[in-house]
Formats: structure tokens, sequence, C-alpha cells
């Protein structure tokens, strides 16, 4: 009796130390396999041009990497360009995202034949612009900002978001049915729509000039196109910079020449820092919509 006694402790503490020892491991494990996932996971897209600073971030394991032509872009990343960069990001159904300077933009989801719903996209713009060109099997695709959500049907379109969270959607191709304030309006091709923080869109006027930073971020783009075919223009040219006016005092005969002016230059309302005491509105909207923010030049409207 006494020797079965004292056998067992010595037994108990072997099965503590082995069940320490198990956890430890499994926790370690469970760690490893959480930060895999973050690069592991399918391929959303690949970057096709990338100019200059541009980086992407999974926050769930906040890794930052600098972007490069033909990296992988993956569900959840955050894709910021810096002043004078631009990316087009090509997905893996052939549509296309070109990101401007100075923005970025939050990969909610990209589902390729994942659901019934078929390939999906939805991504949130809390800054800068965008233009999307849909491939031919996307079918159901949402763009948040912090003033609208924006719905493309076959769209070709372009989206600025200013510092102030003003949107304004241009639709070059398709449809768009944009909605702020719980109300909606349809955007043909050919027309554009503003959209205030907490206001309903504007109604859809034939579409301004394109806003300097769209021009910029075009710009920008076809030079590294020529770059990769061989030309070398680019390395060869000095920075691009904004055109100054763009064309934006030009508008359409016969239609509000306020709602068109809005959207040229995104003169949405100035609201707590941003709402200087100069009228000039400091806080601007990086580039955006015409200089600092200022809806044409310092302190006018």
């Amino acid at each position: 009796m006494q020797v079965t006694n004292d056998l067992g402790p010595p037994r108990k503490r072997h099965s503590f130390v082995i069940s320490v020892a198990g956890i430890l491991a499994l926790t370690t494990l469970c760690m490893v396999v959480s930060a895999i996932p973050a690069r592991a996971q399918q391929p959303a897209g690949a970057a096709r041009s990338v100019v200059r600073d541009v980086t992407g971030t999974i926050p769930r394991v906040r890794e930052r990497r600098a972007v490069r032509i033909g990296d992988d872009v993956v569900q959840n990343e955050v894709i910021n360009t810096a002043a004078d960069s631009a990316t087009r990001i090509v997905f893996r159904d052939d549509s296309q995202l070109a990101v401007c300077p100075s923005a970025e933009v939050v990969l909610e989801r990209v589902g390729f034949g994942e659901s019934s719903a078929g390939t999906t996209l939805a991504m949130f713009i809390p800054i800068g612009c965008i233009q999307f060109s849909s491939g031919p099997l996307m079918k159901a695709i949402l763009f948040r900002t912090p003033s609208a959500e924006i719905r493309p049907y076959g769209t070709i379109l372009t989206v600025t978001v200013s510092a102030r969270g003003g949107t304004t959607v241009s639709v070059a191709e398709g449809t768009a049915t944009v909605t702020g304030a719980g109300r909606s309006v349809i955007v043909p091709a050919g027309r554009s729509t503003l959209v205030a923080r907490a206001a309903a869109p504007t109604p859809p006027v034939p579409t301004p000039p394109q806003p300097p930073i769209v021009a910029q971020m075009n710009t920008l783009l076809m030079m590294a196109s020529a770059q990769d075919f061989g030309t070398r223009a680019a390395a060869r040219s000095p920075a691009v910079e904004a055109p100054t006016d763009a064309g934006t005092n030009t508008f359409t005969p016969n239609v509000d020449g306020k709602i068109q002016s809005e959207i040229a230059n995104d003169a949405t309302p100035a609201f707590g820092p941003c709402a200087g005491s100069n009228g000039t509105h400091e806080c601007g909207s990086r580039g955006t919509h015409g200089s600092r923010g200022t809806h044409g030049s310092r302190g006018t409207h």
C-alpha cells in the first residue's frame, strides 16, 4: 500500500508536465498559423503598374511592404500611394483599379465564384481617387466612402474623395447607383454627381473636365506603361506637375453651373478643423480637387 502511494505523485507530476508542454506547443502552432494566411492567402490580383512610392498593409498582422510591379494583392489589404505616385491593380477577372497619388484604398472583400453571387468586390476609399473598369465576370461591386455608397454596373468610372469626405462619382461607361444620406440617384454614362457628408447626391449633370489629380494619375501610369515597353522616356522626364486649371471654368451650356462647379472643384462644406477663419479651408483635399481644397483661387469659392 505504501509503494502505491509513493508512486502516485510522480505519475501526476509527469502528466502535468506533459499537459503544460502540450499547451505551449499548441499555442506556438496557433501563433505561427495565424500569421501565415496574411500573405499566403489566395491573391485577389496583382500590381501591373507601380509609380514611385506605393505600399500595401494587412492590418491584422501590421505588415507594411513596398508594392512592386507583379506583386500580388490580397483581401483586406490597404493600398497607399504617396505624392507623385500611382498604381494600377488588375484583378483575377481582368477588372482594373487605378489609384491616384496621395490616396488610400481598402480591399475589403474580393471573391471569385465563392458564392452564388459570383465574382464580387467591395472596397473602402477614405481619401483620394480611383478609376475602375469592371471585368466581364464581376457581378457585384460596392465602393464605400465617408459620404457615399457606389454600386457600378458594367462600368468605367472615377471616384474622388476629398479630405472632408465629399465624394464625386463620374461615369464614363455603364451606370452607377450612388447613395448618400439614405437617398439614391442613378448616374448614366457621361454624367457625374457630388455627395457631401450627410447629404443626398446632387442630380447627375454632364461630367466636367477631370480634376488635376486624375490627370496626374493618368500621366504617371501612361509614363509607366511607356517605360515597360522600353522607351525609358519616363526615367529622363522631370517630375510631373498637376495642371493648375484643367479647364475647371468650362461648363456645359444650359446646365446648372453651380452644380457643375461643385463637381469640378469638390466644394464640400467645411466642418471642424477644416473650416479656416480666412475661408481657405486649410485642411484641403490632399490634391483630390484643385489646389489644397480651396476650390479655385485661395479664399474663393
